[in-house]
């Protein structure tokens, strides 16, 4: 997986002429580092993302 920190730069630069572009994961290909790396994004003490998460992708 492509660092995430690299991906959201160029999807923010890219985002000022082209609009946001979403990047889609699948669930299989993703490593359990990987998943806890997406999720960690958006700091979840609960882990209520990262079970919602697994469950849309599952």
């Amino acid at each position: 997986m492509e660092n995430v920190n690299d991906q959201n730069a160029s999807q923010k630069s890219s985002s000022q002429t082209e609009g946001f572009r979403m990047r889609q994961y699948s669930f299989s290909d993703l490593s359990k580092a990987d998943i806890q790396k997406l999720v960690l994004r958006n700091v979840d003490a609960n882990n209520q993302i990262r079970g919602t998460v697994e469950e849309i992708l599952s």
